[in-house]
């Protein structure tokens, strides 16, 4: 939980995801101050979190950011024992060379052949963001301060245990926000238009 004590204490923290209209992001500034921030980019919104907050010293990216050449990412496997009933909500992420295959059954047979098994049709939904996060990392010259995030994984760690509430629903928001509650990160009910098009 280093990102949250650095939000508070040692500049802005920012967590980014893909969405319908392009990419969201939450700003915790120094201070424990949150703001939504929004983007048709992801170097857009990292801009705009600076713009709100300074330049964030650690972004968390909910979206796959190092694919591996063969075979599945062992990241993904660990994330889905620990979270148990709760494992589907990680999408094992296929070879990279499955990702640039233009059509989903040819990309799941060059899985099959790479890693054993096809993939998820939620994952090839994900592929266009996933290249274009890829693209605006090797931009940016793979920044160190820029790392995968697991949401739910997260929120787990904060509760002591895997949430049970799925995200969508009131009761799940409402221990969420909780978690966050408890490491002093207080979600505003509104966050401009992060939360209108997340």
């Amino acid at each position: 939980m280093v990102g949250l004590r650095s939000g508070r204490d040692g500049g802005a923290v920012l967590g980014i995801d893909g969405c319908r209209h392009g990419w969201v992001g939450i700003v915790l500034a120094p201070g424990g101050a949150v703001h939504g921030v929004a983007g048709g980019d992801v170097g857009t919104v990292v801009e705009e979190a600076a713009a709100v907050a300074g330049p964030p010293v650690a972004v968390g990216v909910d979206m796959p950011l190092h694919l591996s050449p063969a075979g599945w990412r062992p990241c993904d496997e660990a994330v889905r024992g620990f979270l148990g009933a709760r494992r589907s909500s990680v999408f094992p992420v296929p070879p990279a060379p499955a990702l640039v295959v233009d059509d989903y059954g040819a990309a799941c047979e060059v899985s099959r052949r790479l890693a054993g098994r096809a993939f998820s049709r939620q994952l090839w939904m994900l592929r266009p963001k996933i290249a274009e996060l890829a693209a605006w990392w090797a931009a940016a010259g793979g920044p160190a301060s820029v790392r995968e995030v697991h949401p739910e994984t997260s929120f787990a760690v904060m509760a002591g245990a895997p949430l049970t509430a799925p995200k969508r629903s009131w009761e799940g928001a409402a221990v969420r926000r909780a978690a966050l509650a408890t490491r002093g990160v207080v979600v505003p009910g509104d966050l401009g238009e992060a939360g209108r098009v997340a």
